[in-house]
């Protein structure tokens, strides 16, 4: 009888997080077109809504320090940290760790730049980290990682 209910339990546990996975991506899939350049993702999409406070709120710029086993790269972390602090505007951000090995989203709206401006960060962005195999640039899109 033990055995029985494990099963039981071991199966609907697995069908459901197969269905909240297939639901994921079809939400994703609806949202975005990718375009891929060398190692890096860059995901974009329209109309930004700069409200920092909602997890679904659009971000002008997001930028994932990601691990695959080895940690990030916390030499280019220090060198967008050095970005950020120089940019003449400052630029406001939310930085959201959510993983075991240094894993971080810098989340970033840029409502505090002309569209101008926020084009010229995110070029800034993309030349300095763009090659990277541990950085994920995303425009337009959720702060997927935020609590």
């Amino acid at each position: 009888m033990k055995k029985f209910i494990l099963f039981s339990c071991c199966s609907l546990f697995f069908f459901a997080s197969c269905k909240h996975k297939e639901k994921i991506q079809q939400t994703d899939m609806s949202k975005t077109s990718s375009t891929s350049g060398g190692s890096t993702t860059i995901t974009t999409t329209t109309n930004p809504s700069p409200d920092p406070t909602r997890k679904d709120t659009t971000m002008r710029l997001v930028v994932s320090f990601i691990s695959i086993g080895a940690g990030t790269d916390y030499k280019a972390k220090e060198e967008y940290d050095k970005l950020i602090s120089d940019h003449p505007k400052k630029p406001k951000y939310d930085e959201t760790h959510w993983g075991r090995e240094g894993e971080v989203d810098y989340c970033f709206t840029l409502s505090e730049m002309e569209p101008r401006d926020q084009d010229d960060f995110v070029k800034r962005t993309k030349d300095l980290l763009g090659t990277n195999k541990l950085v994920i640039i995303t425009e337009n899109q959720p702060c997927s990682h935020k609590h």
